[in-house]
């Protein structure tokens, strides 16, 4: 019987993980207690999330593909842009084509504007 207690109980502590995936970057204070984070996923077409965190709500902002390799990311500022915060992300894919001779990186920038306790993608920016 204490196996088995044993065992559902590591089950259930298993299964209360599962689907939380690796914090890679962050957090990040965005505005008091309110924060961003990015997050490894179980979803192998697009393995990076950033997530905003409002101190009572965890929502996903975006999501990173692949493209050739998994994405990472380099850097993550604050600036204004028009008077409104905007979080600026650098996201990095190694490139390797050996028939070509490339071996490298490729670099995407993603803004993303914050207003109202919202963290919206900037289209001006990415």
């Amino acid at each position: 019987m204490p196996k088995i207690l044993c065992s559902l109980l590591f089950g259930l502590c298993s299964l209360s993980l599962y689907g939380q995936g690796e914090v890679v970057q962050g957090p990040f204070k965005i505005d008091g207690e309110k924060a961003i984070y990015f997050q490894r996923e179980s979803n192998p077409d697009f393995p990076l999330g950033l997530y905003y965190d409002s101190g009572t709500k965890k929502t996903q902002v975006d999501k990173y593909e692949m493209d050739g390799d998994t994405p990472n990311v380099d850097t993550v500022f604050f600036m204004k842009i028009h008077n409104v915060k905007n979080v600026v992300v650098l996201i990095s894919w190694h490139q390797l084509h050996q028939a070509e001779s490339i071996n490298g990186n490729t670099y995407q920038i993603y803004a993303y504007k914050y207003i109202n306790d919202l963290l919206t993608l900037n289209d001006v920016i990415t």
